[in-house]
């Protein structure tokens, strides 16, 4: 499994966590949830082997938990030359 950390783009309040690139939104509750919630925002070390299998999917896919050489800032550099091409 290829290395993952925090999106930089994530947004954490009152247990509803927020992706600012793939317009992901979830909530998240439990004892824990403000702690993680404020882990993926701040984008702290996370053990994504400690977290149940299905919950580090849900996170990938919602852009909340990307691979580790993945250039979130190209991503966003991409939409922007292509919405500009599109628009001229």
């Amino acid at each position: 499994m290829p290395t993952l950390r925090a999106s930089r783009y994530n947004f954490y309040r009152s247990g509803a966590l927020y992706n600012a690139l793939t317009g992901a939104l979830v909530t998240l509750d439990g004892d824990d949830a403000d702690v993680l919630g404020r882990h993926l925002m701040e984008r702290a070390d996370l053990d994504d082997g400690a977290m149940d299998s299905e919950f580090v999917a849900l996170l990938r896919r919602g852009g909340f938990l990307v691979d580790g050489a993945t250039d979130e800032l190209e991503i966003v550099r991409e939409r922007y030359w292509r919405a500009r091409t599109i628009s001229s």
